[in-house]
């Protein structure tokens, strides 16, 4: 295991969380760009036009990644970056969904509560149905993490080596992902229910900047629960299979 100075492993470990942030925004919010991928009834539209946005986020991705564990001395192969992506491409649906944040208002929170059946004052439909969709993030966020961070694990198991630390990244990756892409998404449907109530329609976020607010929220969770096992196992973990 190498050993650096405290200045040294604080520096990585800052780099680390900033490139994840980075990476994070700049994924999630280039689905927001008019390079988005094509919808169809709320499905993905497989075609060749949905390519871009599949690879180059994620790539951009898993290329700030091994930068940074690169100079951690932690032996990052091209192994690491295949996983990235491959959890990029598992986890679309979920991205696919949290495109609908932006298009959220306070007119579509309240025809969400008359859908599952709310009744009362306005205000309590509101907060019933704020409580739904946070609710839904959550439990489809989780599910879909798994998915994001099954590759990453893989690798960790590839090799004696690391396989003691794939348990451990498993749950904090997930952890951090559920964590971040929830509290982001609750933050930006707050916010625009609040806005388009107030101020009507017109105030809706644009779709690359809410979307970078989640995935940089998610990144930066992400990186934060996982960056002390970088830390700690620098010249052991992600070692060439």
């Amino acid at each position: 295991m190498t050993v650096d100075s405290p200045a040294r492993s604080s520096a990585q470990s800052s780099a680390w969380l900033l490139a994840n942030i980075a990476g994070g925004a700049l994924a999630l919010g280039w689905l927001g760009t008019p390079l988005a991928p094509v919808t169809e009834n709320g499905m993905l539209s497989l075609t060749a036009f949905l390519l871009l946005p599949l690879i180059l986020p994620s790539l951009a991705w898993s290329i700030l990644q091994w930068l940074v564990l690169r100079q951690a001395r932690s032996g990052m192969t091209a192994w690491w970056m295949v996983a990235v992506w491959i959890g990029w491409l598992l986890n679309m649906p979920l991205i696919n969904g949290i495109q609908s944040f932006p298009n959220l208002s306070f007119q579509n929170a309240l025809g969400i509560a008359r859908d599952i059946e709310i009744v009362g004052p306005i205000g309590v439909q509101i907060v019933a149905a704020y409580l739904f969709i946070v609710a839904a993030l959550t439990f489809f966020t989780f599910l879909a993490s798994m998915l994001l961070i099954l590759p990453q694990c893989l690798v960790l198991l590839a090799r004696s080596q690391t396989r003691s630390l794939a348990q451990a990244w498993f749950g904090r990756g997930v952890f951090g992902w559920t964590i971040g892409v929830v509290g982001g998404g609750a933050i930006v449907s707050l916010c625009t229910i609040v806005s388009t109530g107030v101020f009507g329609a017109g105030m809706v976020l644009p779709a690359w900047l809410a979307l970078g607010l989640i995935g940089g929220s998610a990144g930066g969770c992400y990186a934060w629960y996982l960056q002390d096992l970088i830390q700690n196992y620098q010249g052991e973990i992600l070692a060439p299979v």
